[in-house]
């Protein structure tokens, strides 16, 4: 189930069509990349724009359920589990960086890959995220953006100097990303797409 069904508790369904979200909630493709991984969900063109608004919120609450997944399997590990993985891994950080855009999808006989200019900003972006942190494009989701600001959670940035993108990338930034590293300028949330008022 999504975020967005869970909400539906008396039974009535305001917006019938948005029941298609949880049909795009499994990756279409993923793949290891050394010590990462890819992850894409595809999003056919010709979605309704609330339900293609609503399917990239629940990526970033599925990127953020992984995260919370992965540091409540390697901390506060006990003596067992301590000695069925190694010292090191309660010692192990996660980074995500997320992004939509358009990119060209590859069918090969053995799978699928993608590539394109949007899979080239989410690499880039990722390096800002190092050792750990969650960095998302603002154009993913500018709304769940400004509700994690207007809720004092992370910042907003404009990250420069990315190979490739010389307008830079607006983006907001998880608390636990080094907000001083070189090429990220911080905004105030005023930039957001909310007034306020």
């Amino acid at each position: 189930r999504t975020e967005w069904d869970h909400e539906e508790t008396d039974g009535s369904v305001r917006n019938r069509d948005m029941f298609v979200v949880k049909d795009y909630m499994a990756p279409t493709m993923f793949k290891n990349l050394g010590d990462g991984m890819m992850i894409v969900w595809e999003i056919p063109s010709g979605v309704e724009p609330h339900v293609d608004g609503q399917i990239a919120r629940e990526v970033i609450f599925a990127i953020q359920w992984i995260r919370r997944r992965f540091y409540h399997a390697f901390r506060n590990l006990n003596d067992v589990e301590t000695d069925s993985y190694s010292q090191l891994v309660s010692k192990l950080e996660i980074g995500f960086a997320v992004a939509r855009g358009h990119a060209w999808r590859l069918d090969f006989a053995h799978g699928v890959d993608y590539a394109g200019s949007v899979v080239n900003l989410t690499s880039r972006l990722l390096d800002y995220a190092r050792p750990e942190g969650l960095i998302i494009q603002y154009l993913m989701s500018q709304a769940l953006c400004d509700d994690f600001l207007k809720d004092g959670t992370g910042k907003l940035a404009k990250i420069l100097g990315l190979k490739g993108f010389p307008e830079g990338s607006q983006v907001w930034l998880s608390p636990q990303v080094d907000v001083t590293q070189d090429g990220i300028k911080l905004l105030s949330t005023n930039n957001s797409s909310k007034k306020k008022s």
